[in-house]
């Protein structure tokens, strides 16, 4: 299994800000969902391959992941499926399937559904590309993520869900 990183640089790929809590009137705070994206280009890379990981976006401890969406910028070749997630969770966004035409959307939320799950996470992690079968060989692939700072909020444990 090959790790690539996003146009971002591998220490920095992706990297949300971490946001300063601001005092409000009766002691609220206020927490502002931030939208990061990140692009890869799959031909910069040597056909990559089943099990073959695309690190897009760091994710800060603390962090609620909001939503996530894979657009397909420019026409992908080969064979392969991609999925979206993290490192416990290949598809915890979005599942494998084989990238769509070019300017199209994979994404966690079915237009209509109404279904998001929000993901917290206590650790660092990272939003990623997986390749998760065959072979992509070309394409250009963006990812944009919905995230929210908590790191601050006062919550019952660290690893808080909404």
């Amino acid at each position: 299994m090959a790790t690539y990183y996003s146009s971002l640089t591998s220490t920095n790929f992706g990297t949300v800000p971490t946001a300063t809590p601001v005092a409000g009137q009766h002691g609220v705070r206020k927490v502002t969902p931030r939208v990061v994206e990140a692009e890869f280009d799959f031909a910069s890379v040597t056909a990559p391959t089943s099990s073959d990981v695309i690190k897009m976006i760091a994710i800060p401890p603390g962090t609620v992941v909001l939503w996530v969406g894979v657009q397909q910028l420019t026409t992908a070749s080969g064979s392969g499926t991609i999925a979206c997630g993290d490192a416990a969770s290949a598809g915890r966004y979005v599942a494998a399937a084989a990238p769509p035409a070019a300017n199209a959307y994979m994404t966690s939320l079915t237009e209509g559904s109404g279904a998001v799950t929000p993901y917290s996470y206590a650790a660092a992690s990272d939003i990623r590309l997986t390749v998760a079968t065959n072979t992509v060989t070309a394409g250009k692939t963006r990812v944009v993520a919905l995230l929210m700072d908590v790191s601050n909020e006062p919550g019952p444990t660290a690893s808080w869900t909404p």
